[in-house]
């Protein structure tokens, strides 16, 4: 008797547990199950508001635009779900969920964390960096009533894109083809005539020994036809070389550079048939103009020389370690010289976390080498087989509105 009232007993405090802690299990689930469910919202907004961030800034570092980038992440927020929904951005002013401005290092942290300003007034190429505050309101938990104040929450998240401050290395083709110029003689014009010669022999770039004419030292078949055209016959438009159109784009893109909110330091490497660095990385844009504009256009084409040559700019006490490396490397024909090929330089020198970007110069330049090099280095292939300045200008213009992004906030 004694033992069936004990067992009894047991039974009723099981029984009365179960009844108290079972309820109170269920509601911290309940909790734990609509926290879960909040954190899960919160990075779902997260990963949105990134991607949206990131894609504004590189749309507004190609397109120079901002309402192109406020389209951009308006488009790539709404393609991303947030606790079941879209993510809506509203892009007008006055919301203030989508912010263009300039961004940079503060000098008070010993983190070196960035300082993002909102900004109005500039320009899309004065600006570097954009802010998307992106929210999704109305949250319907799985358990209303278990969380204090409100069955619905929102959820609010801030992304900062900045573009990123890169170190350049130019690697230019100096060979002797880079003296030619390309042009077509026009009808009833004779450069190969007794008097255009005789014109090119008293001018001293030709000798005439009886009825043949032969070159002076150091002087070809370019400097002939450059003197004929702009001198002899005076033709227009005046005649350029490859390097003197290489130069005068280069100046552009000198310009086009100290346009931007970001520091971009130079190097320049020349090759022919070897390669040196003329120039380490500076921000004194003159400097590199004047150093081009003296260098001694002959030889072969040792273009992976060339590379090897460029990328020691990055080793050196002027590289900045957070920097972005690009390289931009410009031939007008093909490799025959030097001690390492393009493609297994561009194979050494993508280790080093550099984007290699290529151009092609003229109509007997090796595309298929170029356009190799460019994809193991993740770059660009440009070819501007017209050998014209305005658009190699426009191929720079492009290579400065790619500048690379990352997320600083």
């Amino acid at each position: 008797m004694n033992k069936h009232r004990k067992s009894s007993r047991r039974r009723g405090a099981v029984v009365i547990l179960f009844m108290v802690v079972l309820p109170a299990l269920l509601i911290l689930s309940a909790v734990a199950i609509n926290l879960a469910y909040l954190q899960l919202s919160r990075t779902e907004l997260m990963v949105a508001n990134d991607l949206a961030a990131n894609a504004a800034g590189r749309t507004l570092s190609a397109k120079q635009s901002v309402a192109a980038a406020r389209d951009m992440a308006i488009s790539i927020a709404s393609s991303n779900q947030v606790a079941g929904r879209a993510l809506a951005l509203d892009g007008s002013s006055g919301a203030k969920q989508i912010e263009f401005g300039v961004s940079a290092q503060t000098t008070n942290s010993q983190y070196s964390k960035f300082q993002f300003d909102v900004v109005s007034s500039l320009s899309p190429k004065q600006l570097n960096a954009v802010r998307v505050n992106g929210k999704q309101e109305n949250i319907s938990v799985y358990f209303p009533g278990l969380l204090p104040n409100n069955s619905t929450f929102k959820t609010q998240f801030s992304s900062v894109s900045m573009q990123v401050d890169r170190d350049i290395a130019l690697v230019f083709d100096r060979s002797g083809s880079m003296r030619e110029f390309e042009m077509t003689w026009p009808s009833g014009v004779n450069p190969r005539s007794t008097a255009a010669y005789d014109a090119a022999t008293t001018a001293g770039i030709l000798r005439k020994s009886g009825s043949y004419y032969y070159y002076t030292s150091g002087q070809d078949g370019s400097t002939l036809d450059y003197f004929l055209w702009n001198n002899h016959f005076k033709l227009q438009p005046v005649a350029l070389t490859k390097w003197q159109k290489l130069t005068s784009a280069t100046d552009s893109l000198m310009g086009l550079l100290s346009e931007t909110p970001n520091t971009e330091l130079v190097s320049v490497t020349t090759y022919s048939s070897s390669a040196k660095n003329d120039l380490g990385l500076s921000v004194d844009y003159s400097v590199i103009m004047s150093n081009l504009k003296l260098q001694d256009v002959n030889g072969n084409t040792a273009i992976g020389s060339g590379m090897t040559e460029g990328v020691k700019n990055f080793a050196t006490s002027k590289a900045r370690p957070f920097s972005s490396k690009t390289m931009v490397v410009l031939t007008d024909g093909y490799e025959n010289s030097g001690s390492i090929g393009a493609v297994a330089a561009a194979k050494q020198i993508t280790t080093g976390n550099v984007t290699i970007h290529t151009i092609t110069f003229g109509k007997n330049a090796n595309t298929s080498l170029m356009k190799q090099v460019a994809q193991i280095g993740n770059g660009r292939f440009y070819d501007v087989d017209g050998g014209d300045a305005a658009t190699l200008t426009a191929v720079f213009q492009d290579i400065v509105n790619n500048l690379p992004t990352i997320l600083v906030q």
